[in-house]
């Protein structure tokens, strides 16, 4: 008997030892081949039952199914046992029913954001024009953000030189991640019950799940199945790997892994140590319009209608006050309710959402309000082979609050797309409205892309019926040359005639100029080109263009400035988040997610701009353009910046000093290479290279360094950097 349990029998007998009469107490060893696990227990006898704790069941992944603290052996669903009374064990052996389910690709936590400090930056985007025959203009966006520990402001103007300044949007946001909540005071927009946007002034709170971007929102197939032993579990859409995982004996199932949008068919591959293999396959449906059963999407806003954008006639007019409330009843169906009140009366609207892997996803709307009613309709398939859509909606004339003639009264639009393999792809899509003056419009387009290795082809067919009836003939050639360049070409014939294009661009980088050039010639005639420089500080773009007899320049800048803790910065434009890097040196290369960003600056300095917000993004940094005297001790941070916020990402706290010296002897000459100098304060030892250098980590004014090889022969470390002489004990 081994010592532990020696030692378990021992407390077993002291503390039992009052119920020893009723039950017959022992030390035993609970053996689970199938998951290779073990553990020893005190057992008791009760006539002829075994029981155990439930506890000890349960640290094998047994579920034990009883409410007391011993659960006899035999009562456990699914288990069956055999003692080795020679061996002091107990083994058992599962079925599926007594193992709990392993959940297999469950959803990553929510990272954690960083600590977000005040700071504030201005997006701009300035322009200088000239055009033919209207001179000169300027005209800018400016984007405010102030942020900090009680959330984030926004405020934005647009400028003209021709119509003056108008206030765009001014608001303030508080979010709460952990609940996917936002609350936004100011102006915002919601959608009406009548198809369009409402621009509002006011209070709005809600879901916003994009703070959560781990989450999934939407039903995802579950796939299930029983390991007879460890085992790994292959997830297949479509034929492609998707995901891997490694499971035990028992029960597993995999849920939330990373299907794609639409139809298509999973396999589950499980494969045992020994090479057998069990496969499980089943169709599936994913859609991201639909919500998990018991999730809930909701909405209300408060406030005053704006009415106009315009900087002449911009105000707030009448009240509104709209909620809407959307909730997963199941996998297949997603119920909805929203309502909707102003002075000229309320309006309520009922819908649902149905998917399925068999016909896709359904989804059907009807609002009413004093007026009448609108109905809205959509079926859209898509897979691998063939995807479609159809999209209807129809609403009586005295509907809603905007009755315009530019309003249709009833709409259809439908689509098909057929993927013929390495014939390439075809698609149509055909589309109607009728407005309220009995106009009537159509169109219908035929593409179809063959399937080439490195050009892209497409060829199309058009017919549109509008004022005047049009048939229109393409075709569109796109090629990629040398690294990040690239050229289109294309051709067009309509009742104007012909018209050709060519073009071709480069995409800019921190260290590439970008460029673009276009020109058509025949119907349609315009020639443009332009420079673009996408400097660490801002993004510069220069244009000149010549269409309808009519020249034109344009000079342009875009990029941000502001501040975030102690520091001051200027970068390129700011969108969704950012981190401000510092290297601790200047001309140090930073990446995103191993993308360029840049070099820091004189100042170490780097604004990462754009972000995945509310997520985490790799910063790191290229140990080859750093300076000798750093040595960080890693290379990659974490980034979790809120939206809209920043963060200080800092590289020199984990930074060590290094100082390469020379080791001369007293006489001048070089110490000889592969000698070793051993540090006396800490015994690190540095080995001498060629022409006597050495590189010294974290050195100090005053160190003594011995040599490894004669312990009388000693150099300091002196205020002076550069060199460091050897002096021994017999030479003086």
């Amino acid at each position: 008997m081994s010592a532990a349990r020696l030692s378990l029998a021992v407390c077993a007998s002291a503390a039992l030892a009052p119920a020893a009469f009723a039950q017959e107490a022992f030390v035993t060893q609970l053996r689970l081949p199938a998951r290779e696990k073990a553990a020893d227990v005190i057992a008791w006898r009760d006539g002829g039952e075994v029981l155990v704790e439930a506890v000890a069941l349960e640290s094998l992944g047994i579920v034990a199914g009883a409410r007391t603290n011993r659960v006899s052996l035999r009562s456990v669903p699914g288990l069956s046992f055999v003692e080795e009374l020679g061996a002091g064990a107990i083994v058992i052996t599962c079925s599926a029913a007594c193992f709990s389910t392993q959940r297999v690709g469950a959803t990553a936590d929510q990272p954690r954001l960083h600590d977000t400090p005040w700071g504030g930056y201005v997006n701009y985007d300035a322009a200088l024009d000239w055009r033919e025959r209207r001179g000169a203009g300027f005209g800018a966006v400016l984007e405010t953000d102030l942020f900090g520990p009680l959330g984030r402001g926004e405020a934005s103007w647009l400028a003209r030189s021709d119509d003056g300044i108008t206030r765009l949007e001014t608001r303030w946001t508080i979010d709460d991640p952990a609940r996917a909540l936002r609350l936004r005071i100011g102006d915002s927009a919601r959608p009406s019950l009548d198809g369009g946007v409402t621009w509002f002034g006011g209070v709005q709170i809600g879901r916003h799940f994009a703070l959560a971007p781990h989450r999934v929102t939407y039903p995802t197939p579950r796939l299930s199945g029983v390991a007879e032993s460890a085992s790994t579990v292959d997830l297949y859409i479509d034929g492609a790997l998707r995901a891997r995982g490694a499971v035990e004996a028992g029960p597993f199932e995999l849920t939330e892994a990373p299907y794609i949008a639409g139809a298509g068919e999973a396999q589950l591959v499980v494969t045992d140590v020994l090479g057998r293999e069990q496969i499980v396959t089943r169709p599936f449906f994913v859609s991201t319009a639909m919500l998990k059963p018991g999730l809930s999407d909701w909405n209300l806003a408060a406030g005053w209608d704006r009415e106009e954008l315009d900087a002449e006639r911009s105000r707030y007019g009448a009240p509104s006050v709209a909620g809407q409330y959307r909730v997963g009843l199941n996998d297949h169906v997603t119920a909805e309710v929203a309502a909707e009140w102003r002075e000229q009366g309320g309006a309520v609207q009922l819908g649902a959402s149905l998917a399925h892997h068999t016909f896709g996803l359904l989804q059907l709307r009807h609002a009413r309000d004093a007026g009448g009613g609108a109905t809205s309709f959509s079926w859209s398939r898509q897979a691998r082979a063939l995807s479609f859509g159809v999209q209807a909606d129809w609403r009586d004339d005295a509907f809603g609050a905007v009755r315009e003639d530019r309003m249709a009264r009833s709409r259809v639009a439908a689509h098909a797309a057929l993927n013929l393999g390495e014939r390439g792809d075809v698609s149509f899509a055909a589309a109607t409205a009728r407005y309220h003056s009995a106009r009537e419009a159509r169109a219908y387009t035929l593409t179809y892309a063959p399937d080439y290795d490195r050009v892209g082809v497409q060829l199309r067919l058009s017919y549109v019926e509008r004022e005047e009836t049009d048939v229109s003939v393409g075709v569109g050639l796109t090629l990629p040359l040398d690294g990040d360049v690239s050229a289109s070409a294309g051709a067009e014939w309509d009742r104007r005639g012909a018209a050709y294009r060519v073009a071709a661009q480069r995409a800019a980088r921190a260290d590439v100029m970008g460029w673009r050039t276009r020109a058509s010639v025949g119907a349609r005639t315009r020639i443009d080109a332009a420079i673009v420089h996408a400097g660490s500080h801002a993004e510069l773009r220069a244009q000149a263009g010549y269409a309808s007899d009519t020249a034109a320049l344009r000079a342009e800048a875009r990029g941000a400035v502001g501040w975030i803790g102690p520091h001051v910065f200027a970068g390129r434009a700011i969108q969704g988040a950012f981190a401000l890097v510092d290297t601790g040196a200047p001309g140090v290369a930073v990446t995103r997610d191993r993308l360029p960003v840049g070099q820091s600056g004189p100042d170490g300095l780097i604004l990462a701009a754009n972000l995945r917000a509310n997520d985490v993004n790799l910063i790191g940094i290229d140990a080859d353009t750093l300076p000798l005297d750093r040595a960080p001790s890693v290379l990659t941070h974490r980034a979790a910046p809120a939206e809209g916020a920043g963060a200080i990402v800092r590289f020199t706290g984990l930074s060590e000093q290094l100082t390469q010296v020379r080791v001369q002897w007293a006489g001048g000459a070089d110490a000889p290479r592969g000698a070793v100098l051993v540090r006396e304060r800490d015994s690190a030892r540095f080995p001498i290279g060629a022409a006597g250098r050495v590189v010294l980590r974290g050195a100090r004014v005053g160190d003594a360094l011995r040599l490894e090889s004669d312990a009388r022969c000693i150099a300091r470390v002196e205020e002076a950097e550069g060199v460091l002489i050897l002096n021994c004990a017999a030479a003086a």
